[in-house]
C-alpha cells in the first residue's frame, strides 16, 4: 500500500497537482490467525504484471 501512494504522490506532483502533506498508512500484523480476512489483491501486484523499464 505505501508504494502505490509513494506513485500516486509522484504523479499528482509530476502533474503539478496539490499534494496533502501527510499521508499514513495504518500498520497491521499479518497473523495466520487473519490472513484471510486481507485482500491481497491490494498488497501485491497482479499475477501477470510486467514492470517496464526505460531511460531516456
Amino acid at each position: 500500500m505505501q508504494a502505490r501512494i509513494a506513485v500516486d504522490l509522484a504523479v499528482k506532483a509530476l502533474q503539478k497537482q496539490p499534494i496533502d502533506k501527510h499521508y499514513a498508512v495504518i500498520p497491521f500484523v499479518l497473523t495466520p490467525e487473519n490472513y484471510s480476512s486481507i485482500d491481497m489483491n491490494q498488497e501485491k501486484a497482479p499475477d501477470n504484471f510486467q514492470p517496464v523499464f526505460s531511460v531516456q
